[in-house]
């Protein structure tokens, strides 16, 4: 018997003795009826949809409200109005409506990579998403949403291409480093002969 065949399992269990747990003041019962639902809901996300890496303890709410926290920069959740759920300023002014949708989101722009903020870099990050197939996109927030049907691609390919970024800034800000340390020390040798040229040569050996 498969995982999903065994959740599918406890699941109906859970529903044919609903009553007779309750008439037992069974408290439990709502817990692992809920926990069989998150177990089940998150094998439909990778079998059905083929997004990777998905755990139960990832499912916060399945249907009809879902809530699925992956990582601080993705999740999957139903998005409309009815769930609260809209998209903050759409680039084409298109809102999804009762959808349930894989969404990457980066609030705080090229600070994803440091406090140098690195705007260039990060754009390009966007704009490779973007290349992905997505439904919606927020570009004044940096959120994007795809459908699930569509959402593999990306779940597989996004944390390479966050590690490339940040390798890239990374190098980056260690020749960024280098640089300033450069100019560092043309300024001071700067100072140093200017203070030179305004000495004796009597003063310089004295020092």
């Amino acid at each position: 018997m498969t995982k999903r065949e065994m959740a599918e399992k406890a699941i109906k269990i859970c529903k044919q003795n609903q009553k007779l747990f309750q008439d037992l003041e069974i408290s439990e019962f709502n817990t692992c009826y809920e926990e069989a639902r998150k177990v089940l809901y998150a094998i439909r996300l990778q079998e059905n949809y083929g997004i990777c890496n998905i755990t139960s303890n990832m499912v916060v709410s399945c249907e009809e409200s879902v809530y699925v926290r992956i990582n601080e920069d993705v999740y999957i959740a139903s998005m409309g109005e009815k769930y609260h759920r809209t998209i903050s300023w759409p680039s084409d002014g298109q809102q999804p409506k009762d959808e349930v949708m894989f969404v990457l989101t980066f609030p705080t722009g090229a600070y994803i990579f440091g406090d140098s903020y690195p705007t260039a870099l990060f754009t390009e990050m966007w704009e490779e998403i973007k290349t992905y197939d997505y439904k919606y996109v927020d570009d004044m927030n940096h959120n994007i949403y795809f459908p699930l049907d569509k959402a593999a691609p990306i779940s597989y390919a996004f944390c390479d291409i966050l590690k490339k970024y940040e390798k890239r800034y990374r190098d980056e800000a260690s020749v960024r480093r280098a640089a300033e340390l450069r100019k560092e020390l043309e300024r001071l040798e700067s100072v140093d002969h200017a203070g030179k040229e305004g000495r004796t040569d009597d003063e310089i050996r004295t020092n």
